[in-house]
């Protein structure tokens, strides 16, 4: 990307990050460098050159909010690849690193039955997903791996694949595909639907419990 070209600001984000701190439009303008006019047109998703969008990031940082500059320009992809680096790298505190990308109505669905998978089911807001990640990761640990992610770009919509690889009470299960549906609206994700075979996995599950011999107190629910 040169700085000759514009791109468009993701404006949700960067209307954010500027509350978040406490500064109005001209305030940011002025520490930036530029009028209020310029953060006005950038928070209604206008575009900027990639010169104005790197001092704005800098800005941010300078004020203790590391963002980076591609994390400023509005790209459905990249927001959906925050969500999956963020959860490879941080498992259960990944929202730390990617809340601020979720629609404040965000919703988290895992489709499956309820009498299998107890996991499965709508988790509305961000504090329902914490206490999803909070249970997840109460029954797996899994180590940070640079998941090799394809992602699949359509309109309005980006499905990202990976295999995962969890552990349960220190046994590996077997790889995991997931697919990652994306759903946006407004410029932040609005909805995830997760899908994955968790029959198998299920099943790899009772086979470890049976092996190590947990008592039905300790039988695994998730």
């Amino acid at each position: 990307m040169t700085k000759s070209r514009f791109h468009a600001v993701n404006s949700k984000l960067l209307r954010n990050l500027r509350r978040r701190v406490g500064w109005s439009q001209a305030e940011l303008g002025k520490r930036a460098g530029y009028c209020e006019r310029v953060i006005r047109k950038a928070e209604a998703g206008g575009k900027l050159s990639m010169e104005t969008i790197e001092n704005l990031a800098q800005t941010f940082s300078n004020a203790a909010i590391p963002i980076s500059t591609k994390e400023l320009i509005y790209s459905e992809e990249l927001l959906a690849r925050t969500f999956v680096e963020s959860y490879d790298a941080y498992g259960v505190d990944m929202l730390a690193h990617c809340g601020d990308f979720l629609a404040p109505d965000f919703v988290f669905n895992v489709p499956a039955q309820k009498s299998v998978l107890k996991l499965a089911g709508m988790y509305n807001g961000k504090e329902e997903f914490q206490s999803f990640l909070n249970r997840f990761f109460s029954f797996f640990t899994r180590r940070p791996s640079s998941l090799a992610t394809t992602y699949l770009i359509g309109e309005g919509r980006v499905a990202a694949q990976f295999e995962d690889i969890l552990c349960f009470y220190a046994h590996q299960l077997p790889p995991i595909w997931m697919n990652l549906h994306f759903f946006f609206r407004d410029g932040l994700i609005h909805r995830i639907d997760q899908q994955f075979d968790y029959l198998t996995t299920v099943t790899a599950i009772e086979e470890i419990r049976q092996k190590l011999g947990l008592g039905e107190a300790m039988h695994f629910h998730l």
